[in-house]
């Protein structure tokens, strides 16, 4: 099973499906890391080991730190919702 994982190869759309991050977050933090055997230019894929490596290295950004609600005042904290209901 281990080997299974570390050959496990998946595109962008899957990896934002799976930890709901946006697909752009994605784009910008996988543009270093060389595409998994297989890709080609409509389907790029990355092999799962190579994409926690890029996310444990990346630094949380002032941005996500700025959307934790409890950091919030209580106006920006009401706008926040609000703009996530859609």
């Amino acid at each position: 099973m281990d080997d299974e994982l570390k050959n496990l190869k998946c595109n962008i759309c899957q990896l934002a499906a799976i930890t709901g991050l946006h697909r752009q977050t994605f784009v910008s933090r996988l543009s270093g890391v060389p595409l998994a055997l297989g890709s080609n230019e409509k389907n790029k894929l990355y092999l799962l080991t190579d994409v926690i490596r890029v996310l444990m290295e990346t630094p949380v950004s002032q941005a996500a730190e700025h959307q934790d609600p409890n950091k919030m005042t209580p106006k920006e904290r009401k706008n926040w919702f609000d703009s996530e209901k859609g």
